[in-house]
């Protein structure tokens, strides 16, 4: 596989070593788990597609190439280049989502040692291995919605690694404020106050919560998807030790519970939560194929008639009615959480699929993954603007550092690359609710929803108890008919 890989990433980047990047040419990789190879510049055509980007089943993959080159048109029309020519060339991993670390440190080797790129774009989980090889051995800049790394990679590489997303840090934090106020706490901010108010199971509902924390372990060898979920996993259970008394444990009364990747999903934790009076489920499972290990957990709880409430934060990729629609179980359960993800109303009002239509009119983008391009493709052509033509790290940070975007429309993002790591742009998280039983006033369909209008929340700011995630009454703000799901 590394034999075949070499000559085909090689061939790839030829014509770039061959001529040499152009002193007005920016050169920049997009690295990524989806099998997307070539030139990005290139007009689309339906050739580019492989079979299942045309007939794909779930979503997942369908018009992959289009959305990319879609939104790179639209960003090159659209932000002042300074003078200068970007050329995005693709090169997908060898192992797609289940590449190793020491393959992406392989791959990075590679793509690095010509000295001819500019900065990559990686697309896809866990690419921290990729983007510190990238930074450390070769200098190059990494753009992206780089979600798993910790904030010291971005702290101890100033101005070589920039993120959409905010770093692990951030993420967890503001998931152990969302669970110690607005779940553990009753409405006066009493700890250990909240009870179980959308549990499914009578021998559940409105129980006190208790909380049942689900992680893989990595595996070695090719499945592995490296330590970024167990390491998140961990940093919420001590910040919410720390912040609300929350106590985890094999023997309660707050359950973590671990699987091995390479063992599969282990449907005795289910039993043994339900046995141990767990109300609420936290997991952060796989909901990609072919795991699936969010299916198999429900499926098994489903199978002892245990029927708990289910929070999804950031890492569990939840959050998103696509992926309820495509992935999702269709649940008789509650599901609520926090994300920083789907921040905005229906899909289509939402920035990175007004760019696409702005480029190919009457289609629709890749669903999946379109947030993940545009944002991605953002953050790197935020950083060439500002640059003002001194695209290096110096160049980049004095452009960058401080820069700040806020606006009172909760269709758009806002944040800055500021606070503790201004390396990152977002910095607030937003409350949603998935109504499966379609019981919201005025909507007959399960459908996802997001409170407060889409605003984001600083983690110090969750208000105490669930009230604000549904009440009677309460406004679903979840916009056209793609918000809602088909039963």
């Amino acid at each position: 596989m590394r034999r075949w890989l070499l000559v085909l990433i090689v061939a790839l980047l030829a014509p770039i070593s061959m001529t040499g990047a152009q002193a007005d040419e920016l050169v920049v990789v997009l690295y990524n788990d989806l099998g997307i190879q070539g030139d990005m510049n290139a007009p689309w055509t339906e050739a580019d597609e492989s079979p299942d980007h045309l007939a794909s089943s779930n979503g997942q993959s369908t018009y992959l190439v289009r959305t990319i080159k879609a939104h790179l048109r639209h960003f090159l029309e659209n932000t002042d280049l300074n003078g200068s020519a970007v050329r995005v060339t693709a090169v997908a991993s060898g192992g797609g989502l289940s590449s190793p670390c020491e393959q992406r440190r392989g791959e990075a080797s590679i793509i690095g040692a010509g000295g001819s790129v500019d900065a990559v774009v990686p697309l896809g989980s866990n690419q921290e291995c990729f983007v510190e090889s990238m930074a450390d051995r070769y200098g190059v800049m990494s753009f992206g919605m780089i979600e798993d790394a910790a904030r010291e990679q971005y702290l101890d590489r100033a101005g070589l690694v920039w993120s959409f997303e905010a770093d692990r840090e951030e993420r967890a934090s503001e998931t152990a404020a969302f669970i110690c106020r607005s779940l553990y706490s009753d409405e006066t901010g009493s700890f250990g106050g909240g009870s179980a108010s959308f549990a499914s199971d009578p021998d559940l509902l409105d129980a006190p919560r208790r909380f049942g924390l689900i992680y893989p372990e990595p595996s070695l060898g090719s499945v592995s998807r490296g330590p970024q979920a167990e390491e998140y996993a961990r940093l919420v259970q001590a910040l919410t030790r720390e912040r609300c008394g929350l106590l985890w444990g094999n023997n309660g009364p707050n359950y973590a519970a671990s699987f091995r990747e390479s063992d599969g999903w282990d449907p005795a934790i289910m039993t043994r939560f339900k046995a141990n009076g767990v109300t609420t489920v936290i997991c952060y499972c796989v909901p990609v194929m072919s795991e699936l290990t969010t299916t198999k957990m429900v499926a098994a709880a489903r199978a002892i008639n245990y029927h708990p409430e289910y929070f999804w934060d950031h890492t569990s990729r939840m959050d998103k009615p696509v992926w309820q629609r495509y992935y999702g179980p269709r649940m008789p359960e509650a599901s609520f959480g926090v994300t920083k993800y789907w921040m905005m109303p229906a899909l289509e009002q939402q920035e990175h699929y007004q760019a696409y239509l702005s480029q190919e009119p009457g289609t629709e983008p890749n669903e999946r993954f379109s947030f993940d391009i545009y944002w991605s493709f953002w953050t790197l052509f935020t950083a060439i603007e500002r640059s003002g033509g001194d695209f290096t790290p110096d160049g980049v940070s004095e452009g960058m550092l401080g820069y700040e975007v806020r606006s009172n429309d909760p269709t758009r993002a806002s944040g800055g690359f500021t606070g503790d790591n201004p390396y990152t742009f977002l910095d607030g998280s937003m409350a949603w609710w998935f109504d499966p039983l379609g019981e919201e006033p005025g909507i007959d369909l399960p459908i996802g929803c997001s409170r407060a209008q889409g605003a984001r929340i600083y983690d110090g700011a969750w208000p105490y108890g669930d009230q604000h995630l549904y009440s009677e009454g309460a406004e679903c703000w979840a916009g056209p008919h793609r918000a809602g799901l088909t039963p």
